[in-house]
């Protein structure tokens, strides 16, 4: 039994570990400029992000902060009201 799951760490589990890292999001990671502008627009209906929207996030801000600022915003609130 042993010897099977030091094959398998050996053979399989990086294999393994390096699937599930590329298909989680890390919300912690910075943000790229696809990614602001792809929040914007999911978020806000905005196709387009003011220059100093992104200049201010792009690489410097990760995906959680950025979403969080975004729904605190209040043209997100007032869409966002029932």
């Amino acid at each position: 039994a042993r010897e099977g799951r030091v094959d398998y760490r050996r053979n399989h589990l990086e294999n393994l570990i390096a699937k599930v890292e590329a298909e989680q999001a890390d919300p912690d990671r910075l943000a790229t400029e696809e990614e602001v502008a792809t929040l914007w627009l999911l978020l806000l209906d905005r196709r387009r992000v003011p220059p100093g929207v992104m200049e201010r996030h792009a690489g410097k801000t990760t995906i959680r902060d950025l979403r969080r600022a975004i729904v605190r915003m209040d043209e997100f609130q007032r869409r966002a009201a029932p």
